[in-house]
């Protein structure tokens, strides 16, 4: 018989962790043995191909105007910043050389 890998032993752990808790909640003293729990565990493999799926337009031109509005909020507070910044370093190099 094959060793156990470490997630089939973490997986049988936790069976059993559950099995106890199982049997205590339900107000027994003792451990009843319960129908096994079947755990399905999906190994995904980098060269399996899974199309996404693919929303529906309406809410791509949604999301598109979002962002588009995000992205000139953004340039505009930037803008702003860049303008107080130049402006105070031309004011300061205008005082100190008086």
């Amino acid at each position: 018989m094959p060793k156990k890998t470490k997630r089939e032993k973490i997986i049988s752990e936790y069976r059993r962790k559950l099995q106890h808790v199982d049997a205590f909640s339900s107000g027994n003293d003792r451990l009843t043995r319960q129908t096994p729990i079947v755990v399905q565990t999906q190994v995904s493999s980098p060269f399996v191909y899974q199309p996404k799926a693919t929303p529906n337009r309406q809410s791509d031109a949604a999301d598109d105007k979002t962002s588009e509005r995000e992205i000139r909020r953004d340039m505009a507070k930037t803008m702003l910043l860049a303008i107080i910044a130049i402006s105070s370093e031309v004011t300061l190099s205008i005082l100190l050389n008086k």
